[in-house]
């Protein structure tokens, strides 16, 4: 939606300078084709910029801009996203004698200038913002709790600066970086590093739901999360409906990424029902020839079934060769494909006047969708028939993935058994692998239950989040997630893990299916979105590409591998056989090969 900006300097170093806030504003311009500016704040012994790239969509330009100042001038907020309870807290205001503006920014910045940090639970939406107060000197720093919107953070002895993208702390020229050996061990294991890490020294992403308080000099952290446990659980279809009709916009043509899969689905079927204009966006490889994809086979003949025209955004070999050259220098690490052809599906969105993207991003991770939640479901129903001393041999066999060592020493076996299937296969592999917590799991959960935790607050915001978010608004094109909305997590909640999955992968959500369509979907086997990466490596270019990116690039990666593990992987043949695998090295050599030399 935009891009928001801070830097504070501290006192004693050099003359206020404005320069690298408009530096870092320009930098993002992408993220607010409707307006740039900025504001400065003498707090003394500190100086403050704020900025801001607007994308004005709910609002028009003039009721939207920021950085946003309130009626008395004491306090101020630039901010990223969208607060869907906009008008729920405009009348608690208003019962207080406090009235704001038509913007959602204008309410956020009256209901945090009243309740400060105690009122951010109260707060349901997509966000990250930088509310500031003048009299009291302090700044305060949020992303939403389920980590739609990114926020990153740089420190040193004489700033801290905040922005939506790394790539503006780099612009600022105030920092120096380099790259993070370790994170790097993380993106080896899981295709993404974790906060509180990046891909640098010295930039920090925020955690989902994080608060910083700057005051007095001084950061400190909080966690703050939306109050779910007071949030009625609606009946499912006026959840599906709450949640929809807050996030998708009643009066204007939005853009659906569609795979044919059933989250789209729904989206489209409940679009068409309301009477929402939508246009559905799919991805069509025409690469390896004569190969049926089962979401472009699925998309079509659901699409003919809703009446619709799908605008096809097609991938062919020659479009193929475009792969090779996306990793960039100033973005996040992330080793998913679907960030290319999301980049592609939002290129095509804005050629054609879309400035809204939806996405099924999240019912996965909420009403269990993958393979490795059913895998786990069952796994549980059958081992409490196998002996203990059989459970770890058959888990090897059953999973083929990373190692499973259990000295009894170790994490539970059911921890070990979900770090194996949401690792790649390099885990085997690379020196000191490092590994995630299972999700924030409790005694009293089961393993399940931890396991789509870890999905949520893992794999969801640092992967498919991030990746949406940065390939839609480099387009200058809003992603928005209905179901991600706590009138569907939360009725999602209101059932145990294991009933999420008792009829099959996300059988919750077959009812607001006709009977037709939900046979379909119990048949239709789940493709993902993604290139199809074990054709693309048999391929010429692939094998090219394979070749001048890890085969002959020992030495680049000798920070994570031992040279008899790199010529087992290497010389053996191995990588060949693991597409995902390669990819992720491969596009770990073409970002450290985009590096400033100085930082590598």
């Amino acid at each position: 939606m935009c891009g928001i900006h801070l830097i504070v300097q501290k006192g004693g170093f050099e003359k206020p300078n404005s320069g690298p806030i408009h530096q870092m504003v320009e930098s993002l311009k992408h993220r607010g084709p409707d307006g740039m500016d900025v504001i400065h704040l003498d707090w003394g012994e500190e100086q403050v910029w704020l900025g801001h790239n607007l994308l004005a969509i709910s609002t028009g330009v003039e009721e939207a801009r920021q950085p946003m100042v309130s009626v008395d001038g004491s306090c101020g907020i630039v901010f990223n996203g969208q607060i869907y309870n906009q008008n729920e807290l405009r009348v608690k205001l208003k019962e207080v004698g406090i009235s704001c503006g038509s913007s959602d920014s204008a309410v956020l910045l009256a209901w945090v200038q009243k309740h400060g940090r105690k009122g951010l639970r109260k707060l349901v939406g997509m966000f990250a913002f930088v509310f500031w107060d003048n009299k009291k000197q302090l700044l305060i720093i949020h992303r939403d709790g389920y980590g739609i919107k990114p926020l990153f953070l740089a420190r040193s002895r004489h700033f801290f600066a905040v922005s939506s993208e790394p790539k503006a702390l780099f612009a600022s020229g105030i920092f120096s970086f380099s790259v993070d050996y370790r994170a790097i061990g993380y993106y080896l294991k899981y295709k993404f590093a974790p906060p509180p890490f990046s891909a640098w020294v010295g930039v920090k992403p925020l955690f989902p739901g994080e608060v910083i308080e700057y005051w007095e000099g001084k950061p400190m952290h909080f966690q703050v999360h939306f109050e779910r446990s007071h949030q009625e659980v609606l009946p499912p279809q006026l959840a599906l409906d709450t949640a929809f009709s807050s996030v998708i916009p009643a009066n204007e043509t939005v853009g659906l990424m569609f795979s044919g899969g059933l989250d789209s689905t729904l989206i489209l079927s409940w679009c068409i029902s309301n009477n929402i204009r939508v246009k559905p966006y799919s991805i069509r490889f025409l690469w390896p020839e004569n190969q049926a994809f089962q979401d472009q086979i699925s998309a079509d003949l659901l699409a003919k079934k809703f009446g619709m025209d799908i605008e096809w955004v097609d991938v062919d070999q020659e479009k193929m060769k475009e792969l090779l050259d996306f990793p960039s220098a100033d973005l996040p690490l992330i080793a998913d494909s679907a960030w290319w052809l999301t980049w592609l599906i939002a290129e095509r969105a804005k050629s054609q006047g879309i400035r809204i993207l939806l996405s099924g991003a999240g019912a996965d991770e909420w009403f269990g969708g993958y393979r490795r939640h059913w895998f786990y479901y069952q796994w549980q129903k059958l081992n409490q028939f196998i002996p203990d001393s059989w459970q770890l041999p058959l888990l090897k066999k059953l999973q083929q993935a990373g190692p499973l060592n259990d000295n009894g020493k170790g994490p539970k076996l059911s921890d070990l058994v979900w770090d194996a299937a949401v690792s790649s296969r390099l885990s085997g592999y690379i020196k000191n692998p490092q590994g995630l917590p299972h999700g924030h799991a409790t005694k009293s959960m089961s393993a399940l239950h931890a396991g789509l935790i870890w999905d949520q607050t893992e794999y969801l915001p640092n992967d498919v989040l991030a990746v949406t978010d940065f390939a839609t608004m480099a387009h200058g094109i809003e992603g928005r997630f209905p179901f991600l909305h706590p009138a569907l997590t939360v009725w999602a909640e209101s059932h145990s893990a294991e009933q999420r999955l008792e009829d099959g992968r996300k059988h919750l959500l077959f009812q607001f299916l006709d009977a037709e369509l939900q046979t379909f979907f119990r048949k239709r086997k789940k493709q993902g979105f993604g290139v199809p990466m074990q054709a693309f490596f048999e391929s010429e270019f692939g094998i090219k590409f394979l070749n001048e990116n890890v085969n002959h690039q020992q030495s680049q990666f000798e920070p994570w591998f031992d040279s008899p593990k790199w010529n087992e992987l290497i010389q053996n043949g191995k990588i060949r056989k693991m597409p995902q695998e390669s990819f992720m090295l491969a596009w770990l050599a073409q970002w450290l090969n985009k590096q400033p030399k100085s930082n590598s």
